[in-house]
């Protein structure tokens, strides 16, 4: 038995460097969501991404060809090998070959950056009733539609949250899964909170309670995008848009990528960013009189 056919793709299957599928996902599973540009496998309880965009790839993810997509449908067996994966009657080679940006650690932002960044939020950022509420924009409060009023609270708790210099997360756990989507608006902006709070080398307490209040609150891709969040990873674009902020520089391209993640997920996950430097802006300066 040779098992079956080896397909070598045009651009080959490729995953991070530091990628976590090698000690997480090997083994067997299936095709669990199947979208434009990407599909979901679910590996022994751990959600991989599969994306036909290079920047979009996180440590859980694979980049793949377009017309891989194609070929697959929802329920599809899967396994994962350390040099291979086998989908359906196919096998396709990986490696782990791109690299990410590369990290800039314990350091704070520019208030004149984040400033901007707001300003490109404003300007470029998709519609969104949490874009609304945190940036003021007309149409906050009771002028918004009913179905949009719990959003309120949950601004109000994460505010007060965000202004003590350690990040205390069991004091977010009722806002998990507040919103809609595939990942909810309010988990995009608290992982956004946590990957500034990460790269400016913030402290974040109560971590485990955290994640174990997750299942069934939220999406499993949510879930998985909060626990990348936690150990300061996302999506490659994300992850420049941070090292560009730190180093008080922004890529318009790059930005628009981050904004137009998803129906308003990327917007509402920036907003998270800058929300999660805010505070550590205004505790460095303070440090610094």
């Amino acid at each position: 038995m040779t098992g079956p056919p080896l397909i070598k793709a045009p651009q080959g299957i490729e995953a991070r460097s530091d990628n976590w599928i090698s000690s997480l996902a090997l083994g067997k599973g299936q095709v669990s969501a199947v979208f434009q540009h990407s599909l979901d496998l679910l590996i022994s309880g751990t959600l991989i991404n599969c994306h036909i965009r290079r920047d979009a790839l996180h440590p859980l993810s694979l980049l793949v060809p377009h017309e891989l997509l194609g070929n697959v449908q929802v329920g599809m067996r899967v396994e994962i090998q350390e040099q291979q994966i086998l989908l359906g009657s196919n096998r396709y080679p990986w490696e782990s070959t791109i690299l990410p940006p590369p990290r800039v650690t314990n350091s704070v932002p520019s208030q004149h950056i984040l400033k901007k960044a707001l300003g490109m939020i404003r300007s470029l950022g998709r519609p969104s009733p949490l874009l609304t509420a945190w940036l003021g924009l007309p149409g906050r409060g009771l002028s918004w539609p009913r179905n949009h009023q719990e959003f309120l609270p949950v601004i109000s708790i994460i505010n007060q949250t965000l202004h003590f210099p350690a990040l205390d997360l069991s004091q977010l756990n009722a806002c998990i899964g507040t919103g809609e989507g595939l990942t909810p608006s309010f988990d995009d902006f608290i992982s956004g909170i946590l990957l500034a709070r990460h790269a400016t080398g913030g402290t974040i307490r109560e971590k485990e309670a955290f994640l174990g209040a997750l299942p069934g609150r939220t999406t499993p891709t949510s879930i998985w995008q909060l626990k990348l969040a936690l150990e300061g990873f996302s999506s490659i674009r994300f992850e420049q848009v941070l090292v560009n902020l730190q180093k008080s520089s922004l890529d318009l391209s790059n930005v628009l990528r981050c904004l137009n993640t998803g129906h308003s997920s990327g917007t509402d996950l920036f907003c998270g960013i800058l929300a999660g430097f805010d505070p550590m802006v205004a505790l460095a300066a303070e440090r610094k009189e």
